[in-house]
């Protein structure tokens, strides 16, 4: 490490885990050209910006941020990133494994484009607000796990229509509903022993005491009827204009 605080990683080394430097201080990355896979993963980091050689195969970087050579996936955010909100760029398809992992973030939107969220992309972030676009597909298991920011200030998730697959434990256990697009026919989950197994549209139940609620139609918009203190039921917003009934 210089006198100003970057960890320049030594030109020749091919693999990094960050947990080599808990250093319990914020710093600024510099991985060579030789770099061919990197571990988010550690307790005490404290990263504020990621840099890389040019000339490396398999990353590149923007603004701080590492992204593959092709910037179709985005690898890593630095937790500590020196901002309250980030959008991700247009041109990621696909939110790497840990990517926001342990994040200071307070508010992360991705664009349209994004197609699919790896496990663990934001496990122990400190997020408040996501912005989902339709364009996503697939969100993998535990992608969001630990995120208790994010359970607290949305009780309810509404997914984008365009959502096909969500794997086992994707959402905080805080959170109080979800609402599952039409495009889905089934959501990962894992019994108490640890099997995973698939519940249905077909054989509907709530996911880890969270209600989940299987939308009728493939548009967001529902209207929600409130039965009792400790029951709501769900009706498409279609339901009520064929009745010709408006908001």
């Amino acid at each position: 490490m210089n006198k100003n605080g970057i960890i320049k990683v030594a030109e020749g080394t091919e693999n990094v885990s960050l947990k080599e430097f808990d250093y319990g201080e914020t710093r600024r990355f510099y991985f060579p050209k030789s770099l061919k896979s990197i571990s988010m993963v550690g307790k005490n980091i404290k990263a504020e910006y990621f840099d890389i050689d040019g000339e490396n195969e398999c990353f590149s970087s923007m603004d701080g941020v590492l992204y593959s050579k092709d910037r179709k996936t985005l690898v890593a955010v630095p937790n500590f990133y020196p901002c309250e909100e980030f959008t991700v760029p247009g041109f990621v398809e696909n939110i790497n494994k840990y990517a926001f992992a342990g994040s200071q973030l307070k508010k992360v939107t991705l664009s349209e484009g994004v197609r699919k969220i790896e496990s663990n992309a934001f496990v122990g972030a400190e997020i408040s607000e996501i912005v989902l676009p339709d364009s996503l597909e697939v969100i993998c298991g535990d992608a969001f796990n630990s995120c208790y920011n994010l359970a607290k200030s949305n009780r309810s998730f509404r997914l984008p229509k365009g959502i096909k697959e969500i794997g086992a434990c994707a959402f905080p256990f805080e959170t109080g509903r979800i609402y599952v697009p039409k495009n889905v026919d089934k959501i990962e989950v894992y019994s108490e022993v640890g099997e995973s197994y698939f519940v249905t549209r077909e054989k509907q139940e709530n996911i880890y005491g969270i209600e989940t609620v299987w939308e009728e139609s493939a548009e967001a918009e529902m209207k929600i009827i409130k039965v009792s203190d400790k029951r709501q039921i769900t009706i498409p917003k279609e339901f009520f204009e064929k009745l010709g009934i408006g908001d």
